[in-house]
């Protein structure tokens, strides 16, 4: 592959530069070519008001959860209860990597400013549905608009963030996030509670025009790739509109095999077998498309082959398939062994939750800036992680409030450490032209992630607690006991049995744990590859950095900030 030329970068007036580092080549004009940063108040503002977006977009994945038994009650159908979740899930990541394209083909703060208007309109049409498939596609239209916006929301915080800060703000909107998964069952239940279930999305279109005030009078930062070929045809190839043609089809059918499989239909039906083969299929074209297509591809070649871009993919995988575990089941097992309403056990989460915010400011503000290198916070992190959901795995249906806090702390530690290290290291092992489809893919490899190994913690979970029911209290009728739920199982169960179901409902949360353990440690296999990698650094020069051997595909003009 050809050397690189540098990229010409043009300032506008209230912006401060800082010098990029170049891998290929010392070019003593640096400073001519260098990235435009804000600084101020102009900052902040736009900082914070990606860090309110990224909350909404991500509370909008749970929200709606509780929700669902007023919705069914007005629309009269439960057909669609499923698809209320996964249509979001799966518009958002069948558009994840086509939206890195689409911000390094157009303008960054156009290109934002319609993904944000696709996710308020999605929103809007959610809050005013008049009936149950329209409240579906206003869902997939939001998880089109989230796709761009997550998307954005990092690489501007990549960009933008002060030298030696990226971390530190990186952490912050990786834990802002977490708790908007966590605390949206909480909201959705207030406002469906004590206002309208329509406000769970109405609530984005007020707090989406009040973020709106910190970036639409605030410049974007260019990450366009101005080697690009800005011909229509140019444009139409380097999107890869042909490639997403396929990509799209096979991320839906295997998010659809997994969200139908075991509930809507048996793995081994005709339409789940037909779904994963048909992904797959489709899936093959795809990479045989992509490699044809080099760095035009949806997917570039050049990040595809880099191994410390490679290595924060499948990190993302396990690290955000670990955080979606413990959300979703702790809260069960609050609910089934403890008594503790919806709203309890979101309380009940709060202590991961405060831990990993404290964490995430500690590391971004002290580790990584002075240590500089992704290894350690990752392998840090993985390993608490690790050994959290080995703690909670032990909890019984009698354990006191210091087991259960002490070991979420734990784990909000460890999250607190590793969760935005895949972003900042695939952010510092490409150049900048390619900071928004990097983070597409580290993004869409947490979302897929999430989808792909919740299902396998739910057949686990479901397979374990009907187990558990027939050895615990072989008389009751497990099926009938499983899809009551866990908080009003005991309905149906007489007050003998009451303890047995605890226990089973204990089993069956306890061995999604072992899943979340074992999830865990592959992060911690997978962080070897960040390799010697430095990240956001506090001592900056002003001129172009030497890179390290492994944070560069081959075209690399990597440019550190």
């Amino acid at each position: 592959m050809q050397k690189s030329e540098p990229d010409l970068k043009t300032t506008e007036p209230g912006w401060d530069v800082d010098a990029p580092s170049s891998q290929e080549e010392k070019v003593p004009e640096a400073k001519n070519d260098e990235q435009p940063r804000l600084t101020g108040l102009p900052l902040y503002a736009l900082l914070l008001s990606m860090l309110l977006l990224i909350f909404i977009v991500v509370l909008d994945i749970t929200i709606v959860s509780t929700a669902v038994p007023r919705i069914t009650d007005e629309f009269h159908t439960i057909s669609d209860i499923g698809w209320y979740g996964s249509a979001y899930l799966i518009s958002q990541c069948s558009v994840q990597p086509l939206s890195g394209r689409i911000f390094s083909f157009f303008p960054f703060k156009a290109s934002f400013l319609a993904f944000f208007a696709v996710f308020e309109l999605g929103s809007l049409i959610c809050g005013v549905a008049q009936s149950s498939k329209m409240l579906v596609v206003g869902r997939a239209i939001c998880g089109i608009g989230s796709a761009g916006l997550t998307n954005a929301i990092l690489t501007i915080i990549g960009v933008d963030s002060p030298r030696g800060k990226k971390a530190l703000y990186m952490g912050i909107a990786m834990a802002i996030s977490s708790c908007g998964q966590i605390i949206g069952p909480l909201i959705g239940g207030a406002l469906t509670e004590h206002v309208s279930w329509r406000w769970c999305f109405y609530i984005n279109l007020p707090v989406g025009a009040l973020t709106s005030v910190g970036f639409l009078f605030t410049p974007f930062p260019d990450v366009r790739d101005k080697k690009a070929d800005g011909s229509m045809q140019g444009i139409f190839m380097g999107i890869d509109i042909p490639g997403f043609l396929q990509f799209a089809p096979s991320c839906a059918m295997l998010l659809l095999a997994l969200e139908w499989g075991g509930t809507e239909y048996a793995w081994k039906s005709a339409t789940i077998i037909g779904l994963i083969c048909g992904a797959a299929a489709l899936f093959a074209i795809f990479a045989v498309w992509e490699r044809r297509h080099g760095d035009l591809a949806m997917i570039p070649r050049s990040l595809a082959g880099n191994r410390a871009v490679f290595s924060a993919c499948v990190t993302s995988i396990f690290n955000g398939s670990g955080m979606i575990i413990l959300s979703y089941y702790l809260p069960i097992y609050f609910q089934a062994t403890k008594n503790a309403s919806p709203t309890q056990s979101g309380v009940y989460m709060i202590p991961s939750f405060i831990s990993q915010v404290l964490l995430a400011v500690a590391t971004g503000a002290i580790k990584v800036r002075k240590i500089g290198y992704a290894l350690l916070p990752l392998l840090l992190g993985s390993a608490l992680v690790a050994t959290s959901y080995g703690l909670l795995s032990t909890l019984k249906i009698n354990s006191g409030a210091g087991e259960w806090i002490g070991y979420q702390v734990v784990a909000g530690i460890g999250r607190g450490i590793a969760l935005q290290m895949p972003i900042l290291v695939v952010q510092s092992a490409v150049p900048k032209a390619k900071i928004s489809s990097g983070t597409a893919m580290v993004m869409w490899s947490q979302f897929f992630g999430m989808a792909l190994f919740l299902s396998v913690a739910q057949t686990i979970f479901v397979h374990v607690l009907k187990t558990a029911l027939h050895e615990y209290a072989p008389s009751l009728d497990a099926t009938a006991v499983s899809n009551a739920g866990a908080t009003a199982f005991s309905s149906v169960v007489p007050p003998e049995y009451h303890k047995a179901v605890k226990r089973a409902y204990g089993k069956g949360v306890a061995n999604t744990f072992y899943l979340g353990l074992a999830l865990s440690l592959g992060a911690f296999i997978t962080s070897f590859g960040a390799g010697a990698l430095k990240v956001d650094t506090a001592k900056s020069t002003d001129g172009p950095k030497p890179a390290t051997g492994n944070n560069a595909g081959k075209d690399a003009e990597t440019e550190h900030s």
